[in-house]
């Protein structure tokens, strides 16, 4: 493994996307260009999850999309909840304090999140160490969310495994304030002001927020709370347009501090708790985007950083830096594309008694999507990744999307994903996710075909899908045990499952809303997960029916999994469930909304990811002003 030292490379590295940014930006500004760029007027190129130019992801593969609007009437905490109540991916959060993992169709990276590709306004945000935090963005900070399922390497780079995430910050369009305040059960409070302003050119926004909660675990010998938690997180976004130019801004910050109970991954025995655990992330970037005639432009550059460390855990530090490249064209009537590459810089920093780590990465990438008078669209398209440790990779894509009938689309694809390690879990030192020097890359092959079916009153989807990963990268105990070099005993540590992992599966869902201002939702799972069954249901229902008019908004919500497993080598079933959410809102005036939520009405008790506890019944209220 190449090492260098993070003293003298950390603040040139953290610049240096920026730099070139900038310094493009002035010799490409004087530059005449031939197409008015105007209020983003992309033509047939699809803007999906982003304001930037992408080819039709969303036609050839299945697709969830959440808009501002969705997300304002349900009145939910954080992504995480609002996600696991309201899409067909499932998450595994523990309630307010805790960070979420991302499981996408079986295939999870745990809390990790590393198996998803996240992108923030075009720009990727997984950190080295956990991923992706969901928890960093407050949810009036969203303008969007795209959910891709299955591979999309093509696009959105390494680790898009099972699938990527691609979400779009608020852009102001006027000026307006908004103040929220929260309070419900466990002594949870939280309290969040945002605002925006437009002006003919310029564009800015800001949000900040504060959580602090007693937690929901108790004492086995005490009524004493386990999880306490206070997380504050705030963040900036801007927007220049000068001479058919395009900036964009945007900086976040997320700090954490909590406690966090220790249970025995075997049969739940408690085993005491992990104090002090103090978490922050930041997510920075800027780019640049210009029209030249039919060509499409952009430039970006970002920094990610994480640092984490307890009373039980050695400080680690991890920072990601890197940009993105891309051109996007619509080359004749029929034929579109998009070309680019893609670079990371990847550090990773652990204590002052071990050495520094370091891995950079590189992809070029190529997608053509061609539509075919009165026919299908076809599309093909392929991804090289170069890394410094490990051995090049293409990662193809080709699919097939058809309108038969008017309100009917049939589409097909058969994609690669490819996912090297990184440098936190081929060197980390924390006992919970302790490296292995020695892992392989995992990859992903998918087969997928669909149908969609869109009308005012009823909306249907369906998919069937054939997923195949090799040398999966997992993070759970070790089957015998081991310590580290202190003596201290590993508690879970970052491995291969050799071989292939073969999962299948159907999704199905619709939304029916033939009585006015009544609708109801439904999406069933079903997975067969063959061999490798860590954390997986075979069925899981989510359903809705809701009632809201332009004041009143209420509904109830019910999340269920059945055959559920717990390991994958010793076939450990865990209890079913379902969880009832009933919410109530009401817009009193223009300015003033309040909301009730109950979650888990009937207090069912139950486990999302080994034996970490869930939150029981549980009650919150909350008002919103805006002005």
């Amino acid at each position: 493994m190449r090492k260098r030292d993070l003293k003298n490379l950390k603040i040139n590295r953290i610049f240096l996307s920026l730099i070139v940014i900038l310094t493009l930006t002035g010799f490409l500004a004087s530059a005449k260009p031939n197409h008015d760029l105007g209020t983003l007027n992309l033509g047939t190129i699809e803007v999906i999850g982003e304001r930037y130019p992408r080819v039709r992801e969303s036609s050839f593969a299945s697709c969830e999309v959440i808009e501002r609007a969705d997300i304002k009437r349900t009145s939910h905490k954080d992504i995480s909840s609002y996600m696991e109540e309201n899409t067909n991916i499932n998450l595994h959060s523990g309630g307010v304090g805790f960070v979420s993992g991302i499981s996408i169709r079986g295939i999870s990276g745990g809390t990790k999140n590393n198996k998803t590709k996240v992108w923030l306004n075009g720009c990727p945000v997984n950190t080295l160490r956990r991923g992706f935090v969901l928890e960093v963005l407050p949810l009036n900070s969203i303008e969007r969310i795209d959910i891709i399922k299955g591979p999309s390497s093509v696009l959105y780079g390494g680790g898009a495994l099972n699938g990527s995430i691609n979400i779009t910050s608020v852009i102001p369009v006027g000026e307006s304030y908004d103040i929220n305040y929260e309070g419900g059960s466990y002594k949870t409070n939280l309290a969040g002001f945002s605002l925006q302003k437009r002006t003919e050119d310029f564009a800015y926004g800001g949000d900040l927020s504060y959580t602090d909660t007693e937690g929901f675990i108790k004492d086995p010998d005490s009524d004493n709370k386990l999880n306490p938690a206070t997380i504050v997180k705030g963040g900036i976004t801007g927007e220049y347009n000068i001479k058919n130019n395009i900036f964009t801004l945007n900086a976040r910050k997320f700090n954490s501090l909590k406690d966090s109970p220790q249970f025995s991954f075997k049969n739940g025995t408690f085993k005491g708790v992990d104090k002090n655990i103090n978490t922050g992330i930041g997510i920075y970037s800027l780019s640049w985007q210009h029209n030249f005639s039919k060509f499409r432009t952009s430039l970006r550059g970002f920094v990610n950083t994480e640092t984490e460390k307890s009373d039980e855990m050695s400080r680690e530090s991890s920072l990601n830096t890197g940009g993105v490249f891309e051109v996007s064209s619509d080359l004749s009537e029929n034929l579109s594309g998009i070309a680019g590459y893609d670079w990371e810089n990847l550090y990773l920093d652990i204590d002052t008694k071990y050495k520094d780590y370091y891995q950079r990465r590189l992809s070029p990438f190529l997608k053509l999507v061609y539509d075919i008078p009165r026919g299908p669209s076809l599309t093909a398209g392929g991804r090289y990744s170069i890394n410094t440790e490990f051995s090049s990779r293409v990662t193809p894509k080709f699919g097939v999307s058809w309108d038969i009938f008017k309100d009917i689309n049939f589409y097909g694809n058969i994609a690669q994903g490819y996912r090297p390690p990184t440098v936190g879990e081929l060197h980390s030192k924390s006992l919970d996710s302790f490296g292995d020097p020695d892992l392989n890359p995992e990859s992903s092959v998918n087969y997928e075909a669909g149908m969609r079916y869109k009308k005012r009153v009823f909306k249907y989807k369906m998919s069937v899908y054939k997923t195949i990963v090799k040398d999966m990268i997992v993070n759970q105990p070790p089957e015998e045990t081991e310590y580290n070099t202190d003596g201290d005993k590993i508690i879970k540590k970052v491995q291969n499952i050799s071989g292939t992992s073969p999962y299948h599966g159907v999704e199905l869902g619709a939304t029916v809303s033939a009585v006015k201002n009544i609708y109801f939702k439904i999406s069933y799972n079903y997975l067969d997960p063959g061999d490798l069954t860590f954390h997986t249901a075979r069925h899981r229902v989510k359903t809705r029916l809701g009632y809201r008019t332009e004041r009143h908004s209420v509904y109830l919500a019910a999340v269920s999994a059945f055959d559920r497993y717990l390991w994958d080598y010793e076939g450990v079933k865990r209890g079913d469930y379902t969880v009832l959410n009933f919410k109530y809102g009401v817009n009193l005036t223009g300015n003033l909304g309040l909301y009730a939520r109950v979650d888990n009405i009937t207090d069912r008790e139950y486990y999302l990811y080994f034996y970490q506890p869930t939150p029981g019944r549980n009650y919150s209220a909350g008002l919103n002003i805006s002005f």
